[in-house]
């Protein structure tokens, strides 16, 4: 193992035996050399695998962190954010789909906008009593001819409960008025039509009362009524 020998016979009758030996260190050293050599370039590889490695998935978590971060500002309502992407290009695509989507959120909105002011400017001007009621059972809107006719604006019963208590002061009555309202609400969401409208008195806010007619229907996700004032009749 120390040495490597080799030999052969010399031709003819002498019967010499020629011999060499070499140190085995000596003759593999080229090949240690190549091994040492080979090791170290695979680890300096792994090595510079894991570090190339680290960065891509450090700079794809940032991509995605900010893509993350964009669309939840999104769907969180902020539709004024924005983006500067500046990433792998491959995400970059995506980022263009987001912004292009936040675009179409914001002109879907203001489109929106624009139809519920015409719808509330509409409802405003009606010339009967008009009450929209938002799905929270909050009061969105009285019209002019409502605080016309019963004196009362939205600072005076922003809510269903307001209503109540300002409308119907007496508890039996309003009891029945609200038993009678559920039910009628009732028949709408299950899509049928009830079978009679409200006739009843309500309180002003003077403290008089008026007789109306009240019709209900949903418009979109909101509840609106129309009432007709019949006292006089």
């Amino acid at each position: 193992t120390e040495e490597l020998l080799c030999w052969a016979s010399v031709p003819g009758s002498s019967g010499w035996t020629v011999m060499v030996s070499e140190p085995t260190a000596r003759v593999f050293r080229a090949l240690a050399y190549l091994q040492r050599l080979l090791l170290a370039v695979l680890a300096a590889y792994a090595v510079g695998s894991l570090a190339l490695n680290a960065t891509v998935i450090r700079y794809v978590r940032g991509d995605i962190t900010r893509l993350v971060r964009f669309s939840q500002d999104l769907a969180d309502g902020h539709l004024d954010a924005a983006i500067e992407f500046r990433g792998f290009y491959d995400f970059a695509h995506l980022s263009d789909n987001l912004a292009r989507m936040g675009q179409a959120i914001r002109e879907r909105e203001a489109r929106l906008r624009a139809n519920e002011r015409r719808l509330f400017d509409l409802l405003d001007f009606l010339p009967i009593p008009v009450i929209l009621v938002r799905p929270d059972m909050g009061i969105e809107l009285l019209n002019r001819a409502f605080t016309a006719v019963l004196g009362w604006v939205v600072s005076d019963i922003p809510t269903d409960g307001d209503w109540w208590l300002a409308a119907y002061p007496d508890p039996e009555y309003s009891r029945e008025v609200q038993s009678f309202w559920n039910a009628y609400i009732a028949t709408l969401r299950e899509g049928r039509e009830p079978e009679s409208d409200f006739t009843g008195r309500i309180r002003c806010k003077d403290g008089s009362d008026r007789t109306m007619i009240g019709k209900a229907a949903f418009i979109a996700d909101r509840f609106i009524i129309t009432f007709v004032d019949i006292t006089e009749a």
